[in-house]
Formats: C-alpha cells, sequence, structure tokens
C-alpha cells in the first residue's frame, strides 16, 4: 500500500499531501521492514541448541520454556506489525474514498465508510472514532498543539494506540462483536 508500483494509484507513502514534501508513512515501513525479520528470526526452532545435562546422562531437555518465552515476544513483534498494517489500512482508504468521491484533501475529514463492508467498517471506526485517529497529513502532524494526552501528534503515537488496544484486548471485542454478527445472520438464513 505505500509503494505506488503495488497499490493501484494510491500516493507514495499514502501521504496526503504533495508527494514530493511528505514522506508520510516511509518511516512505519522501514518499522515494519524490520519487524518482519524479527518475527522470522523468532520462528527459528530452538531444538538445535540443546544440551546435555547431568554429566551427560540427560541428552534431552525440555525447551518449552525457552519456545515459550520465544513465542510470547513473536506475539508481541506481530501484534507491532498489525498495528501499523491497520494504521495503513485505515489512511489508504480514506484516501481511496477520497478519489472516488473526487475532491481534495483538507475539505473535511474523509469517510471511508461508505465503501467498505460491516466488519471492516467496524474496525475503521473503531480507529477513527474510539481510538481517535484521524486521517494523517503533514499538517497535522507538524501541529504544535498537543493530543488529549499531552503528547505531540505522531505516526508513532497513533500506532502506539493501535498496538495498545490489541494488546490489551480491546481490538479484539470488536472483532468478536463482527464474528457474533455472521453466527446471527447464519442463524437467521439457516
Amino acid at each position: 500500500m505505500i509503494n505506488p508500483a503495488t497499490s493501484w494509484g494510491l500516493p507514495p507513502n499514502l501521504c496526503s499531501d504533495d508527494t514530493n514534501d511528505s514522506f508520510l508513512f516511509k518511516g512505519l515501513d522501514v518499522v515494519i521492514a524490520g519487524l518482519t525479520s524479527e518475527l522470522g528470526f523468532l520462528a527459528n526452532p530452538v531444538g538445535s541448541h540443546v544440551q546435555t545435562a547431568e554429566m551427560g546422562n540427560q541428552s534431552l531437555n525440555s525447551l518449552a520454556l525457552v519456545s515459550a518465552r520465544y513465542t510470547l515476544e513473536a506475539v508481541d513483534v506481530l501484534s507491532q506489525i498489525a498495528s501499523a498494517h491497520l494504521l495503513a489500512v485505515c489512511q489508504a482508504l480514506d484516501l481511496r474514498s477520497i478519489e472516488i468521491e473526487g475532491r481534495k484533501a483538507g475539505h473535511g475529514p474523509p469517510d471511508a465508510s461508505p465503501y467498505i463492508g460491516q466488519a471492516a467498517k467496524r474496525i475503521y471506526r473503531f480507529l477513527r472514532r474510539d481510538l481517535g485517529i484521524p486521517f494523517l497529513g503533514e499538517e497535522h502532524l507538524a501541529s504544535t498543539k498537543p493530543t488529549p494526552s499531552g503528547t505531540s501528534p505522531s505516526i508513532g503515537l497513533y500506532n502506539t494506540r493501535v498496538y495498545q488496544s490489541i494488546r490489551s484486548g480491546r481490538l479484539f471485542d470488536v472483532v468478536f462483536e463482527c464474528l457474533e454478527e455472521v453466527v446471527e445472520q447464519e442463524k437467521r438464513h439457516a
């Protein structure tokens, strides 16, 4: 989505401003690349590093604790990747809605809700409304006006909000509501 060669016409770095002056999601792209490499590293087996114990009497020891620790770390890294992806998806959806509506950025915040499905709409609204993540542009990020939490707006701040909602389970509540809705629809049509 960040690369215009593969995003079917979205601007480079998902910028809503002048593409020659804005590198909005470039840093997040670099972070995702690093996290993806780290996740690949964490996926390696630990069994090849087993050591004998009891003076060579125990040739195989449980590495369950080591595996569990690395699995927990992998879940954390995957949560960071997912949060960055969701942040980028919302920006891409808004940019696409601006394109569909034929209007320029800066004329009120875009709303991609009319163009996406029910489940996507719930997650989109959760990020935009509940987490307070706006459509991003250089002007907004350059603002010296602090957020309600007292920090300056940044891609990192908004990515952290999504990450925290994943780790705390708030986002999963929204996902489960989507799944429950599907189950209810299937019951009605059965």
